[in-house]
């Protein structure tokens, strides 16, 4: 009998033991999950970030920034799509904010709303460092000069010369931090 009991404990034991190393196993593998998922969104979009201010990248065209934009869609919408259980809404996706709003101001060329409303509260382009725009808008620039056809062109030149203004007012802001 009494080796009954003890075989009898030993089982509860190992099945109350075998039980928690279950759920602690189960609760392990989505902890490790979500923080890769946290991990690999910062690291992509950090990375594209720094793709387009790397000083290895001497010029950028318009159609690259559409890519970029493009590439950084998917990734806001798989960051959106909540793909681990358990995270908090939004909590993948705001490591593309810095860069959702750079590409936004690039692609839209609101430039007059990023002045006007620089350094006030609830900004629409509140994360966007003047010193990485001012890279980047250098990148584009050298990237027309690279085109034969953009100095013959009476809307080309404007466009330069609304850049040249850009940049020297991003400057000025820039100075100023």
């Amino acid at each position: 009998m009494k080796f009954i009991r003890k075989k009898a404990e030993f089982t509860f034991l190992a099945v109350t033991h075998y039980y928690v190393l279950i759920q602690f196993d189960l609760f392990s593998r989505v902890e490790v999950t979500q923080r890769a998922c946290h991990v690999a969104c910062e690291h992509i979009a950090k990375s594209l970030l720094h793709f387009m201010t790397t000083d290895d990248v001497k010029q950028i065209s318009m159609g690259a920034l559409q890519q970029i934009n493009l590439d950084t869609i998917q990734c806001e919408q798989f960051a959106a799509s909540e793909p681990i259980p358990g995270l908090e809404e939004g909590a993948l996706l705001h490591y593309f904010n810095d860069l959702r709003q750079l590409l936004d101001l690039l692609m839209s060329w609101d430039w007059s709303a990023y002045f006007h409303d620089y350094g006030q509260e609830n900004n629409k382009y509140e994360l966007v460092n003047p010193i990485t725009a001012i890279i980047i808008l250098e990148k584009l620039r050298e990237a027309d000069k690279k085109s034969v056809f953009s100095t013959l062109k009476k809307s080309e030149r404007d466009k330069r010369k609304l850049l040249d203004t850009v940049l020297k007012q991003l400057r000025q802001l820039a100075n100023i931090n």
